[in-house]
């Protein structure tokens, strides 16, 4: 998998990553259109801007308000996360493996607007943790992510 920088290194003006946000299409677009010619600075994702693990009002809108999908949706996220966290723990010395249970977590994360959990998991991903932090930044995650899924089963 490659980071923002790597397609940055290869060419490309700028990098949009998902989940895809309509001010930074408009500011990229902007940028752009205005005739700029080296990377924009990518606006940071608003962690805790709202005081909250989590932040469901984006994908409630999405799914139109729909409570039963929404408790199916979050009923399939813990369940997924509960067998992600296990393989994040059993990958610790394999920085391959920790990477694409990552990657594969990361979405999620995003469409819950879960920012600071989905930055530790973009740390995880494009392997910015060393060998000698990955047991107590996992260690760390975990209990952070407890922590998010204790809260997600109120919604249910």
């Amino acid at each position: 998998d490659s980071s923002p920088e790597d397609f940055i290194d290869k060419g490309f003006t700028y990098f949009v990553g998902k989940p895809v946000r309509m001010d930074e299409i408009i500011q990229v677009m902007e940028f752009i259109f205005k005739g700029g010619k080296t990377p924009i600075t990518t606006p940071e994702k608003p962690i805790e801007k709202s005081g909250k693990l989590y932040d469901l009002s984006s994908l409630k809108q999405f799914i139109g308000d729909d409570k039963e999908a929404l408790t199916k949706i979050i009923s399939v996220f813990l369940e997924s996360t509960k067998t992600n966290s296990i393989e994040l723990e059993d990958s610790i010395g394999n920085p391959n493996k920790l990477s694409e249970t990552a990657h594969r977590m990361l979405p999620m994360f995003r469409q819950i607007e879960s920012w600071e959990l989905a930055l530790l998991l973009e740390k995880l991903e494009y392997k910015k943790v060393t060998k000698k932090e990955t047991a107590q930044f996992v260690e760390d995650f975990i209990r952070k992510l407890n922590i998010l899924t204790s809260e997600l089963k109120k919604e249910l």
